[in-house]
């Protein structure tokens, strides 16, 4: 048999050298494993249509030019608002451009070298286990575990169009896509350093020129006053309350270092409902991350009872979405849940109906610990095994105008909205 199959390619080599088209593909693929092999399954098809006689024609110079119309279902496609992960943060799919700069699924620095407009196409919503969404055609390809696929750690390459009638079986979800591994955005030069950003974030006050945070932990007291920018000291105004001070300078009107820096991310002068991380954060470095979601959760996040998961908790939406994109974009699980409380400032006041948004933290085993203090960090633990976001429900939106990216990794896979991997076209594959 092995005498035969050497043979067969001695034969496909000795024509690819003298310019034939059909075997130089067939040979091109002789040491993939049949499953990844591109050409060969769809040899038929491209008999059928011509297009192997065509490329053989401009070899032979029998044509100058080949034009390739491709039938419907080729382009697998977003919409145009829909998100893609770049070195800078995410952009619309309808901004990237050829030349562009990616995140691909490895984590890694990809280039699109194709972009290609698919008209409008019917798209669906696909909604996962933790709440994130994203859109896309029913073309589209996902890299995803079914449940059998799951206990033998194998994946598979299917469209949304297989998914939609099985995502579900028993009750229990079918599909699984990963989540990221450990990235880096491009650096940045950050003014406050990330923990104590988090902390003021979550337990701190910049509504007035009293900066300052409480904490029952003088462990916290003590890291922030070796993170505080050059001349600032803490000094302690009630018994579990801490003003920042400036001490660079005097005089009506002066402002210190943090002050500005607070003024030009947007943040000074904010109340708690309307708190933010600001974008120059939420793309940094994979270890300003660690230490911004560990400020944050140091002051307004808690160990669950289970140990394996953490809360964090704010009156300000913003706030807790963007605190599940940090978690997301470290590899972790996050869901926010709104949870209402009634809330008022004197005992005969009518109580004031408010939103309490939860984010509910998972890391799966080998992650950083998200907390610094030691008594949280302590009672914390990773999950056992590998985390997975499962799909949820699919449901048809209706047309939106689409394109699909092509881009050089050998994953094929990109980061579309909340940090969900997902999968380019294959069409260039051929060509």
């Amino acid at each position: 048999y092995y005498d035969i199959l050497n043979t067969y390619y001695d034969i496909l080599l000795c024509e690819a050298q003298n310019q034939v088209f059909d075997s130089y593909l067939l040979y091109l693929e002789r040491n993939r494993e049949p499953k990844e092999r591109f050409y060969a399954p769809k040899r038929p098809q491209f008999q059928k249509f011509g297009l192997i006689e065509a490329y053989q024609g401009t070899i032979d110079d029998i044509y100058d030019t080949v034009c390739v119309s491709m039938p419907p279902g080729t382009g697998k496609a977003q919409p145009l608002y829909s998100k893609v992960l770049t070195p800078d943060g995410f952009v619309e799919m309808g901004s990237i451009k050829v030349g562009d700069k990616v995140i691909s699924g490895n984590g890694n620095v990809a280039k699109v070298l194709g972009v290609y407009p698919q008209g409008e196409k019917d798209i669906y919503e696909i909604t996962l286990d933790d709440g994130s969404k994203c859109r896309c055609s029913d073309e589209h390809l996902w890299k995803v575990q079914t449940i059998e696929d799951r206990k033998s750690g194998k994946y598979r390459i299917v469209d949304l169009k297989s998914m939609v009638n099985n995502y579900r079986r028993n009750l229990q979800s079918n599909y699984s896509i990963d989540y990221i591994p450990k990235i880096n955005f491009s650096e940045k030069k950050l003014e406050i350093h990330p923990y104590l950003l988090g902390y003021l974030l979550g337990d701190g006050c910049f509504k007035t020129k009293n900066i300052g945070f409480a904490t029952a932990d003088i462990e916290i007291v003590e890291k922030i006053k070796k993170i505080l920018p050059d001349n600032h000291e803490v000094v302690k105004d009630a018994k579990y309350n801490y003003r920042i001070k400036s001490n660079n300078g005097s005089g009506r009107g002066h402002k210190g270092i943090l002050r500005l820096s607070l003024e030009n991310l947007g943040l000074f002068g904010l109340s708690s409902h309307n708190k933010f991380i600001p974008d120059m954060y939420l793309y940094s470095d994979h270890e300003s991350r660690i230490e911004l979601l560990r400020g944050l959760l140091d002051s307004d996040g808690s160990v669950c009872s289970n140990g394996t998961a953490a809360e964090f908790t704010s009156i300000s939406k913003k706030l807790a979405s963007d605190v599940a994109d940090i978690v997301h974009s470290l590899g972790g699980y996050a869901s926010v849940n709104t949870k209402k409380i009634s809330r008022r400032e004197k005992e005969n006041e009518k109580a004031e109906i408010e939103n309490v948004y939860r984010v509910i933290i998972e890391f799966p085993e080998g992650c950083e610990n998200p907390f610094f203090v030691k008594r949280k960090t302590e009672k914390f633990r990773c999950k056992k095994r590998g985390l997975k976001r499962f799909i949820h429900n699919i449901e048809y939106i209706g047309k939106e105008k689409c394109q699909c990216i092509y881009i050089d990794d050998p994953t094929h896979l990109y980061i579309t909205d909340d940090y969900i991997i997902t999968h380019n076209t294959t069409l260039l594959k051929f060509f």
